[in-house]
């Protein structure tokens, strides 16, 4: 079916591109501006009702007998093209250009030069959609610190009629003419410091200026207060976090240093692509390789073997006679632990073998890990590192992640050892291997963390797709009928562990074509994993899994139909749902899912050359085919927590 067509003129103007689909993709945004500025007038509206029976005016006081008047006086001088520099009616005579109380200079107030005579009416319905502006402020700023519009709206609607700007600054025009601007600042600012940008921030200065020209400097100098405060929560956090932030301010000598168990700096990969808009992990991983001089001809620039990299032979089904060795085992008896956070109440997710805890805990025990993964599984692991299998979910990776993670071995001692073992035994291992293996430590592990550090903290917050649905019930329990996620779930749950091909094409592939909300997905993974450390599950999730930094770490939604999992594992066949239907009651929900994900996300992804085939694909389905896709998808989001 061929796409819709859009109307354009001469230029190539698009009706669709430029107003049509932004308001589509932003409706649940202007619902709720349209909902924050309307309610003020609704709990205030005695100030507008058309029945002069009904009417109300604001109470006798300074609104009265001081602003309106100011105001006016200032409306009509303007109004007649003079500047209001002396105001005879104020106090036997006043400077009203240089008394901050007339409000000259505010730019919410120009408006009034409309009338000849200001109405008494038009400045207290002006108060009132100042309330308004100062809830979709609010709205705004708290929406994007927590990444929730609802925690946004509730937010709004405290702030701006909560009674604090309802009561006193409704009669003190000035006070809330000044406080009304604090949100919207702090929300330009947050946008600066995560972009890095010194433009924006000046622009969240100027934004906070406003609130100046509103006349009451006291209320400002809370404002300023705030935003200084908020400037250096933010930039701490950005920089040197809290212990080197407050060090800093106290008189006495500090130094930050980085941590000796990575193999680069926390901010080596934000310099290393300074300028560039996204971050090629291919290029990163050559430069730590040439750095470190790992798998190098004798020049150190050279790979050996003439390729950097063997990604595209890592990728083979795993065969049904070849045998994985049986792992190491460390077992350990932990039930005092266990009991100690019985007794206190503290509840959790999975089951624990309490008497044979089965990981390894000390430095002694990660070296024999990593000498296991070396002699006996280093050879396979090349070729089906993205296998997944019924019988084993550890396959031949080396699980060696929390080990590193909680800094129990060094990167370069593991990958100088899997090197090493390569040298003496290079008939038995595939270079391949070797160098996949390095890949996923040197390269990834290292990237990841650069990421990390160049994009945090607005990293948390990225939603690209802006899905919203909730994570499903049994992502916590493994109840369900899919059983490439049940298998997948129960091993996590047991184990605390699932490799990076289980995470990535089962779980992730799941959460992202149904449109899980990116905040639920990382909350699962942080917490169902052994390895989970923020710095590694945020871009793993949110960038690589999710696509919610829209291609900073990927450069294509990771998702796909049952084929994939079909042809990488041996799940279909213990499955109740058929791999090959795209709909019907027997459909793997994977398929109906997979094409509607391409579907209602077309407007963002139909550019991206290294999906483009899909498109084509559906694109030459029949309109009739794909309704029954979109309707059997639509049925599969619906009845999800019964799949």
């Amino acid at each position: 079916m061929s796409p819709s067509p859009l109307v354009r003129d001469q230029a190539g103007f698009s009706a669709e591109a430029w107003f049509v689909a932004p308001i589509k993709r932003h409706r649940l945004l202007l619902l709720a501006a349209i909902c924050l500025a309307v309610l003020p007038f609704v709990l205030f509206w005695q100030v507008w009702w058309p029945d002069a029976r009904q009417r109300r005016v604001f109470a006798h006081g300074d609104f009265t007998i001081q602003h309106y008047p100011m105001r006016a006086f200032v409306a009509r001088e303007l109004r007649q093209g003079r500047l209001p520099l002396w105001d005879p009616y104020a106090f036997g005579g006043e400077s009203a250009v240089s008394e901050s109380l007339f409000a000259i200079y505010y730019p919410l107030g120009f408006w009034e030069v409309i009338f000849p005579t200001l109405p008494f009416t038009a400045l207290e319905l002006e108060a009132v959609a100042q309330l308004g502006l100062a809830g979709i402020f609010t709205f705004l700023l708290v929406r994007r610190l927590t990444g929730r519009a609802a925690a946004g709206l509730i937010a709004g609607v405290t702030f701006s009629l909560g009674g604090f700007l309802t009561s006193y600054p409704m009669l003190q025009l000035i006070i809330l003419q000044t406080a009304i601007w604090l949100p919207a600042g702090l929300w330009l600012l947050d946008i600066g410091l995560d972009r890095r940008s010194l433009r924006c921030v000046a622009v969240a200065g100027a934004v906070l200026g406003v609130g100046i020209l509103g006349g009451h400097f006291q209320t400002f100098l809370y404002v300023a207060y705030a935003a200084g405060a908020f400037l250096l929560f933010r930039a701490g956090r950005l920089r040197l976090g809290w212990r080197c932030t407050l060090a800093a301010a106290l008189p006495i000598e500090c130094r930050c240093v980085s941590s000796e168990h990575f193999l680069s700096e926390r901010d080596e990969l934000a310099r290393f692509f300074s300028g560039k808009k996204t971050y090629l992990m291919e290029r990163y991983y050559r430069h730590m390789r040439v750095k470190w001089q790992l798998l190098l001809e004798p020049d150190g620039r050279t790979p050996l073997t003439g390729r950097w990299n063997y990604d595209a032979e890592n990728r083979k089904r795993l065969p049904a006679n070849l045998r994985t060795p049986p792992a190491p085992s460390f077992v350990r008896d932990v039930s005092n632990l266990t009991d100690l956070l019985a007794r206190a109440g503290v509840s959790s997710i999975g089951t624990l073998d309490a008497r044979h805890f089965n990981w390894p805990l000390t430095r002694a025990e990660s070296l024999q890990l990593l000498e296991h993964f070396v002699r006996e599984r280093l050879p396979y692991f090349g070729d089906y590192q993205d296998a997944m299998a019924e019988r084993d979910g550890l396959l031949f990776h080396s699980r060696l992640s929390f080990s590193l993670n909680v800094k129990l071995l060094h990167p370069l001692e593991v990958v100088r050892r899997a090197i090493a073992e390569w040298e003496a035994r290079p008939a038995e291992i595939p270079f391949s291997a070797l160098e996949g293996f390095v890949r996923q430590i040197v390269g990834w592990r290292e990237y990841v963390r650069g990421v990390y550090w160049a994009e945090m903290p607005r990293y948390r917050k990225m939603n690209f797709f802006e899905h919203a649905a909730a994570l499903p019930g049994w992502y916590w329990t493994g109840q369900t009928r899919m059983h490439c996620l049940r298998r997948v779930i129960q091993q996590s749950l047991e184990q605390a562990y699932a490799h990076h091909i289980q995470r990535l094409m089962v779980t992730g592939n799941f959460a992202l074509l149904l449109g899980v909300h990116p905040d639920e997905v990382d909350a699962w993974y942080l917490g169902i994993y052994q390895d989970a450390i923020e710095w590694v599950e945020l871009p793993n999730t949110r960038g690589m899994s999710q696509f919610a930094d829209g291609g900073i770490v990927g450069t294509k939604p990771y998702v796909s139909s049952a084929n994939y999992l079909q042809r990488m594992s041996n799940y279909c066949a213990h499955c109740p749902y058929d791999p090959k239907q795209r709909y019907g009651p027997k459909a793997c929900p994977f398929n109906a899912l997979y094409w509607d994900f391409y579907h209602r996300h077309a407007g963002r992804l139909r550019g991206n050359p290294r999906i483009g085939m899909a498109y084509q694909v559906w694109e030459r389905m029949d309109a009739q085919e794909q309704q029954r896709i979109l309707e059997h998808a639509r049925w599969v989001k619906e009845a999800v927590e019964e799949l």
